[in-house]
């Protein structure tokens, strides 16, 4: 695997799909926390996200995905590449590491930045990118935009400090 893999993609997943993200995790919520789901029990739109990721990076070890959003925050983050973050753990990357933008309007900034590119967040964008890639968010007009974004890790084992997913009996279907 290229250790420097990052693929962008547009229009990703259908209208139905973005509804059901915007649904669920964005309309009038706050960010959600890191969250898992294990593999086969993660709601047909974030499936949709899976399968896309799973035709670039090889997700079949997977044995559930870890999960968060950014609801127009910015978390002033340095640059960093994700990690399992259990205390006293060896650092451990997940498989890939995907960003899905279901909605962003009225942006100035906010770029996905890692040493080597800049990536403008757009409505239904989806980045994935090998382990290990050093990323942080650039500053951006927080006040004025909506920056939506989905975050998926998919790992080969459960994290320690992973929450179960709220969405197992109360989610609404795309």
């Amino acid at each position: 695997m290229d250790k420097k893999k990052i693929i962008v993609l547009d229009d990703v997943v259908s209208t139905n799909s973005m509804r059901a993200f915007s649904d669920n995790h964005f309309n009038n919520m706050p960010s959600e926390q890191l969250r898992w789901v294990d593999k086969g029990n993660q709601p047909p739109y974030i499936t949709e996200l899976i399968k896309v990721a799973d035709d670039y990076f090889d997700l079949s070890d997977a044995v559930g995905y870890e999960w968060w959003t950014h609801n127009n925050t910015y978390s002033e983050k340095n640059w960093h590449y994700d990690t399992d973050q259990s205390e006293g753990k060896k650092l451990k990357s997940p498989l890939c590491s995907i960003i899905y933008y279901p909605f962003v309007a009225h942006l100035n900034g906010g770029y996905l930045s890692t040493e080597d590119v800049k990536i403008k967040p757009k409505t239904n964008r989806m980045i994935i990118m090998a382990p290990e890639i050093m990323h942080k968010i650039e500053t951006y007009n927080i006040e004025e935009a909506t920056r939506w974004s989905f975050l998926i890790n998919p790992w080969t084992y459960k994290p320690e400090e992973a929450t179960p997913s709220w969405h197992i009996t109360d989610i609404k279907e795309a």
